[in-house]
């Protein structure tokens, strides 16, 4: 690495928010959090694979405006397809919040500057949709649970019906809770 981009990278560091150093120790967090989670879920974990998990979550961080994230969601996603079978598990609740947070905590930090500090309308506002998502993902899992359970007959078309006449009500909360404010 040459002086002056050395210097740069310096700078850059000098030039952070407290809010942006806020947004990484939770994306970091939130990517070992769902990496643990799926261990705990198969009862195990793989120490090398915790440490990659860090790794492209910190490189995601650094670059967030590029889809270095993928490469994190992917690995967690595919150590819980690879390592957990039950489908219903309370775990995978957790896990896909974690992931969640990863996620818009990245998308957070791509369309902020370095050194942003990001206003309390707008924080607010990707609150409270991402408290939308995070409703949406229960009642989503609880749907899953009643079906694999199998306590109840199951109507290939009701099923879809239902899961439509949710959607249609998630976006209606979501245009209630949160309107759109360029519109």
């Amino acid at each position: 690495m040459n002086d002056g981009r050395l210097q740069r990278w310096l700078d850059q560091i000098a030039l952070t928010s407290w809010q942006r150093w806020a947004l990484i120790a939770v994306a970091i967090a939130s990517a070992a959090g769902a990496s643990t989670t799926s261990a705990l879920a198969a009862g195990h974990q793989t120490a090398g694979f915790l440490v990659l998990i860090i790794s492209t979550a910190c490189l995601a961080t650094v670059r967030a405006d590029e889809h270095t994230a993928l490469i994190t969601e992917v690995l967690i996603v595919w150590q819980w397809i690879a390592t957990v079978d039950d489908v219903s598990t309370a775990w995978s609740l957790l896990a896909a919040m974690f992931l969640f947070v990863f996620h818009s905590t990245i998308a957070m930090m791509a369309v902020t500057p370095i050194g942003a500090v990001v206003g309390r309308d707008v924080a607010r506002l990707w609150l409270v949709r991402a408290a939308v998502v995070m409703v949406a993902t229960v009642a989503m899992w609880i749907i899953v649970v009643v079906l694999d359970q199998g306590s109840l007959p199951g109507n290939p078309l009701l099923t879809a019906a239902g899961l439509a006449v949710l959607a249609g009500l998630i976006v209606l909360a979501r245009h209630r809770l949160a309107p759109d404010p360029f519109s």
